[in-house]
């Protein structure tokens, strides 16, 4: 029987590892998915919309109004199978990008002509992100490696090792798209240019 494979990081995934492994409000829980995984895009109220419901689920529970000093907030922490299921969501193999669900190729099997120079547009501003993005881990992950290294592999902890590696796996994944970006618009420009030399070679005919 084939194993379940994990898709891309939902808000409610995110949040749920986040209490895992760190409880508290929902204010505290959502100022964290930001600052953890800032390329999400979530929105302003993701915690308020997703512990409610993850507590109905019984991943989470909120204690005592006023618990650990919040007065007056509620305090969120992981139930015993919201860490299991956390725990099995690990072990699940990723999902890998399949081309006929990825949003690019369906943008190029349905474009027209009219279409092609706000396309090229579009992932040049893509490419330029994705560009910014590298520059941006890549900084990290040197950063990570430099510390990692400045404290001994005998004095550097879990986490310092767990955050290099994430780290410098996330700047090849921005690498990689940035260079499918740039690849795709370099043939979709090829692609314009002999549009554009055809219809001028028709033009000189007519």
């Amino acid at each position: 029987m084939r194993r379940p494979r994990t898709r891309g990081l939902t808000a409610p995934r995110a949040l749920l590892g986040l209490v895992v492994r760190e409880p508290g409000t929902v204010a505290s829980i959502g100022d964290r998915l930001v600052e953890t995984f800032p390329w999400g895009q979530w929105e302003d109220n993701e915690a308020h919309k997703a512990l409610p419901r993850m507590e109905r689920q019984g991943l989470v529970c909120a204690g005592p109004a006023g618990a650990r000093g919040d007065a007056g907030l509620r305090w969120y922490q992981a139930t015993q199978l919201g860490v299991a299921d956390m725990r099995g969501w690990l072990r699940e193999p990723a999902l890998m990008p399949h081309a006929l669900r990825d949003s690019l190729q369906a943008k190029l099997e349905f474009m027209t002509e009219s279409d092609l120079p706000s396309l090229i547009e579009m992932v040049q501003e893509e490419e330029e992100s994705c560009d910014r993005e590298y520059e941006r881990a890549h900084k990290l992950s040197r950063q990570a490696q430099y510390t990692r290294m400045r404290l001994a592999p005998v004095r550097a902890g879990w986490r310092e090792k767990k955050q290099e590696v994430r780290i410098g796996d996330e700047a090849v994944v921005w690498q990689c798209m940035a260079l499918r970006l740039k690849s795709l618009r370099e043939q979709l420009e090829a692609l314009r240019d002999e549009i554009t030399g055809a219809d001028r070679e028709r033009g000189e005919r007519g």
